[in-house]
């Protein structure tokens, strides 16, 4: 799903970035670093991937040795098939500008371990990524939320206080993919609660 949602954000020039960002790493990988491997492509160039530690490194360091943890088989990795790992890869961020290598498998981890918890919005900078729950959230658009925490309330609050003190137009873009049209038109309703119930 979430390989999907962003196959096109990511897509343009994922491979040489794949390559150039694997290279870099597995030459200053260490035995016992982390790495992510992709351990699935689809049909359509998705990528699924998996956190590794790493075993050793071939002599001209080009291929990658991981090691599972649970099974504790080994096996050989091409370098284009990795990515960087950062310990904050772990952690919930609400704003995925703040990650160490920005990359399709650090965006994907960390979408999806905030879609778990039913934190359906994101910050991409000033950008607000939303995942469609296909479900009611609870609470979601009930009440008191943080003007500082990832919402669609927060971006319609943002844009009415600068409105207010600087008495300058704001414009809101709300966009998604084809057959998304509810969602779109739902986050367009929320808005325009937001602005009703701030007047």
């Amino acid at each position: 799903m979430f390989q999907s949602i962003f196959g096109n954000l990511l897509a343009d020039n994922q491979k040489d970035s794949v390559a150039k960002n694997a290279v870099a790493r597995t030459v200053q990988a260490e035995r016992g670093e982390k790495l992510w491997v992709s351990i699935k492509k689809d049909e359509d160039y998705s990528r699924l991937w998996e956190v590794y530690g790493v075993a050793s490194l071939s002599a001209d360091k080009r291929k990658v040795f991981v090691a599972d943890e649970v099974t504790k088989k080994i096996w050989e990795v091409p370098a284009e098939e990795t990515l960087n790992f950062d310990p904050c890869h772990d952690q919930d961020c609400d704003d995925l500008t703040r990650l160490n290598y920005l990359h399709e498998a650090s965006l994907l981890n960390s979408l999806q371990k905030r879609y778990i918890k039913d934190n359906i919005y994101t910050y991409f900078g000033d950008t607000l990524l939303s995942i469609n729950p296909y479900f009611n959230v609870e609470g979601l658009y009930d009440g008191y939320f943080p003007a500082d925490k990832p919402h669609v309330f927060s971006v319609a609050k943002n844009a009415y206080e600068v409105l207010k003190k600087k008495k300058r137009s704001q414009s809101i873009v709300i966009n998604g993919d084809s057959g998304e049209k509810y969602s779109t038109t739902f986050s367009s309703f929320i808005v325009l609660c937001f602005r009703c119930w701030k007047n």
